[in-house]
C-alpha cells in the first residue's frame, strides 16, 4: 500500500510547477494554490493534507489571507514555518494592494486575541513619524464590537478628546 502512495505523489510537486510554469493559476483550485506555496515552508511533507485542513478552516483564500501568525498555529498540523510563512505572505499581499489595515479595520472581528494585537502593533509601528488614538470595544468572548480611529497627528501632539471617547463608547453599536 505505501509503494502506491509513494508512486502516486512521486513527481507531485514537480507536476505542479510544471503546471503553473505553463498555465498560471487560472486551472488551480484553491488548495493546488495554497499546496504550491507551503511546498516553500514545508520542503518534505506533502502540503496537500495541511492545505486541506486550512482551507477547511478558513473557508477560502481570501479569509486565510485576512489572518494572522497566531491563527494559523491555531491549526493543528501547521508548523511554526508555514504560519510564519502565510503571514508574510498577508502582509505582502496587503501592502501590495495599498491596504495598510486602516481602511478595512472591521477584518479584525474575525481574528484571534493574539492576531488583533499583532494587526495592530503591525499598523501601527509603521507610522514611526505619526500617532493614531483609536479606541475599540470588545464583547466577553473578546471579539470587537466596533473601532474606530479617533484622532491621528504627529507622534507626542495627539490630543485625547474624552467627550469623543465617551460618546464612542456610549453610542449603540450597529
Amino acid at each position: 500500500m505505501k509503494k502506491i502512495s509513494e508512486a502516486l505523489h512521486s513527481g507531485h510537486r514537480k507536476r505542479i510547477k510544471q503546471q503553473f510554469f505553463t498555465h498560471g493559476l487560472q486551472n488551480f483550485s484553491q488548495r493546488e494554490i495554497l499546496e504550491l506555496l507551503l511546498f516553500y515552508s514545508s520542503p518534505r511533507m506533502d502540503t496537500n493534507p495541511i492545505a486541506r485542513i486550512l482551507l477547511k478552516h478558513f473557508g477560502s483564500l481570501r479569509n486565510l489571507f485576512s489572518s494572522g501568525y497566531y491563527d494559523f498555529l491555531d491549526i493543528k498540523g501547521i508548523s511554526k514555518s508555514s504560519a510564519l510563512y502565510l503571514a508574510l505572505l498577508t502582509e505582502v499581499l496587503q501592502r501590495c494592494s495599498g491596504d495598510n489595515g486602516i481602511k478595512d479595520i472591521r477584518r479584525i472581528e474575525n481574528f484571534s486575541f493574539h492576531s488583533r494585537c499583532d494587526f495592530f502593533t503591525q499598523i501601527f509601528s509603521r507610522e514611526a513619524e505619526r500617532e493614531i488614538f483609536m479606541a475599540a470595544a470588545v464583547d466577553e468572548e473578546l471579539q470587537v464590537t466596533q473601532c474606530s480611529q479617533l484622532e491621528a497627528g504627529k507622534t507626542g501632539q495627539v490630543k485625547i478628546n474624552l467627550h469623543q471617547l465617551t460618546q464612542f463608547f456610549t453610542v449603540p453599536f450597529g
